[in-house]
């Protein structure tokens, strides 16, 4: 993780993909052809289609949202973890935010940061603990200044450390997507059918961040800047991908 004057020296996102983004984004904002009630009703068929995925990609053996007691709860608890981050997200993540997000996901569980290992993030493998974690995270995320960066950058290390014994998926789409719709752009959905391909892509990139840390911890020139691997481009690619589809589906509603 970075530290001090190498926090924002960085980029996460490709730059040509950011472009892509920006000017689908400005389109849809000088669009007048798109009228008020159209674009709310994008908008919210997008958060409720980005809530439900992500619950469902969590629910076991494929198992409906709607038959199910546990989905219908989660949704719920989702959906009041996302108020509060609109309500309380001022522009920069703090542990507080975080802690009481994790909380308002999983209310069964005792509040705070897991205490130990845990389960098994994403390709198994086991974050170490999240008090030694979260504060170069927040720093590191804080310090990038375009808010798709942060949001992707967010979810990739929120599901990394993995900082909650549970939920810590849903947590890490939360956050990102609640990051975006800060800045006026639509939630990312990733459909519950790219589960595979998603959580293929997350694990590659979270294994390449664990074994480019282990080789780097060990080399004296090396100052605490930034890990950015080629795998985790590659997931950060997939997460700008779908946020272009999300912007696209405005203007697929325009007649």
């Amino acid at each position: 993780m970075a530290t001090g004057e190498h926090k924002a020296m960085f980029r996460v996102v490709d730059p040509a993909l950011l472009e892509k983004i920006a000017l689908a984004s400005n389109a849809l904002k000088t669009d007048a052809s798109l009228s008020l009630l159209r674009r709310h009703k994008v908008d919210h068929a997008l958060k409720d289609a980005a809530s439900r995925h992500s619950v469902a990609m969590e629910m076991p053996n494929g198992q409906k949202i709607s038959a199910s007691r546990a989905g219908k709860l989660a949704m719920k608890s989702l959906r009041s973890a996302q108020e509060y981050f609109a309500k309380f997200y001022h522009g920069n993540l703090t542990e507080d935010l975080i802690v009481d997000l994790g909380s308002l996901i999983m209310p069964r569980l005792a509040r705070g940061y897991r205490r130990g290992l845990g389960f098994a993030a994403a390709g198994g493998v086991y974050p170490r603990d999240p008090v030694d974690e979260m504060a170069p995270f927040l720093e590191e995320n804080n310090g990038l200044s375009h808010e798709v960066e942060k949001a992707c950058h967010a979810h990739f290390h929120l599901a990394r450390i993995h900082p909650f014994a549970d939920g810590n998926g849903r947590l890490a789409r939360l956050v990102q997507n609640g990051i975006l719709m800060n800045e006026g752009l639509p939630p990312i959905v990733i459909n519950n059918k790219d589960r595979s391909e998603y959580l293929d892509l997350l694990s590659s990139g979270q294994n390449a961040y664990k074994l480019r840390e282990a080789q780097l911890v060990d080399d004296p020139k090396y100052t605490g800047s930034p890990i950015t691997t080629s795998k985790q481009s590659t997931f950060y690619s997939f997460l700008g991908e779908r946020l272009l589809f999300s912007l696209e589906a405005f203007s697929k509603c325009r007649k």
